[in-house]
């Protein structure tokens, strides 16, 4: 996080109330009490805000609040959409799932922070610096939910096509890796 920009928090964002009301005056505590909230599977369809402050949130809810919070203070920490082949490698527990539906990788979606070029990770599980990412795009806050969603169909769609694959096995096996890591993010 050193590369990360640090600044107190403005009675004037309306974002950062939500870190004030619990006392937490600057970017990098807030984005590690983001970083050790419960994890929750879909909590960014509807009023992801308040569900990450309630101690629970989607990895992409948790990057999203954080962009926000940066944005409202004047400062460029890009919030980042990128599709990439989930493995064993960059995401631990995945490969003994991923063995039963006759796979070495299942393609996913996360959302992730960028500033001055490097990447930032406020969640447990996959590995950023293992990940390659097939496309990566810089979207908006509000954009976590059917836009994200569209975005990684599409592309689970050609994916699982050019590999033979049913779009609903491969959903399936991208679906059964997430509830299979879920109790390791949980918590932390």
């Amino acid at each position: 996080m050193r590369s990360l920009p640090n600044f107190r928090l403005s009675e004037s964002s309306p974002t950062a109330h939500l870190f004030l009301d619990i006392e937490i005056g600057d970017y990098h505590r807030a984005a590690r009490h983001v970083s050790m909230l419960d994890w929750v599977d879909g909590a960014e369809r509807e009023e992801w805000e308040e569900r990450v402050m309630d101690g629970r949130g989607t990895r992409a809810a948790r990057h999203a609040l954080l962009a926000k919070l940066a944005a409202e203070h004047g400062v460029a920490v890009q919030l980042m959409l990128g599709i990439y082949e989930m493995n064993e490698a960059n995401t631990p527990g995945a490969g003994k799932v991923l063995r039963r539906f006759g796979l070495t990788e299942v393609l996913d979606a996360d959302c992730h922070l960028r500033y001055g070029g490097e990447r930032f990770l406020f969640t447990p599980g996959p590995r950023m610096e293992e990940r390659v990412f097939l496309e990566e795009r810089r979207i908006e806050p509000d954009h976590i939910g059917a836009y994200k969603l569209a975005i990684y169909q599409r592309h689970l769609w050609n994916w699982a096509l050019a590999r033979n694959l049913e779009i609903g096995a491969a959903w399936e096996a991208r679906q059964a890796c997430i509830a299979a890591l879920a109790p390791a993010l949980v918590g932390r």
